[in-house]
């Protein structure tokens, strides 16, 4: 049985929480895992996913688990097994933690040796983004370059501004950020500058935003 997943939609961040949800359920239920990934995924990143690689996704006869579907499956009603009994493509499926964090799965997690025997679902999270998470040279040259030129104070206050809808460069169906509350933005950031002792003299503002 496989774990198949298609990521090629959304953004970087967006592609590794669901690559760490795929990789949960594949390594708790001891199946093989594949991924298919778009090229700029594999060029600036070394990643231990490598060789679940796949060039295509060929698997028109598989159960597909959207994300709207996952979202909806109550812990209640639901464990990992009764979730997937065959093959399954997986688009974005985030199962709720309390389907993926249950005691029985992170002993088995533990008994494969996966997890440290005091270690929990919240830990498999951290370990996998830190494998995820790891750049190229390359990459890591040109971030390292952009801190040496850009964060030259002490402190540096990051501010991700979220817009969605029509306020994005690209547009989106749903809208994260009104503009009557990006108005009220600059305050906000005043207010938590000033609450840290940061100020022009020795804070360095970072933003990031999907709207320019």
């Amino acid at each position: 049985k496989q774990i198949l997943q298609n990521s090629i939609g959304g953004g970087l961040g967006h592609k590794y929480i669901s690559i760490e949800h795929g990789l949960s359920y594949a390594l708790i239920l001891g199946w093989q895992y594949k991924i298919y990934l778009p090229l700029e995924f594999w060029k600036y990143t070394v990643s231990c996913i490598q060789p679940f690689r796949i060039q295509s996704l060929n698997a028109t006869s598989v159960a597909v688990l959207s994300r709207n579907e996952c979202s909806q499956l109550s812990p209640r009603s639901y464990v990992l097994s009764s979730i997937f009994n065959s093959t399954v493509m997986l688009e974005d499926c985030r199962l709720s933690k309390n389907i993926i964090g249950t005691q029985a799965n992170i002993q088995t997690l533990q008994a494969r040796k996966v997890l440290k025997a005091n270690e929990t679902y919240e830990d498999l999270q951290r370990i996998l983004y830190r494998l995820l998470l790891n750049p190229t040279h390359e990459l890591q040259s040109v971030i390292n370059s952009f801190k040496t030129t850009h964060f030259t104070k002490r402190y540096v206050f990051s501010v991700h501004i979220r817009m969605g809808g029509y306020l994005a460069d690209v547009p989106e169906r749903k809208e994260m950020m009104s503009l009557a509350r990006l108005k009220r933005l600059p305050s906000v950031i005043q207010n938590a500058m000033v609450s840290w002792d940061f100020d022009a003299g020795n804070t360095v503002l970072f933003l990031s935003t999907d709207s320019t």
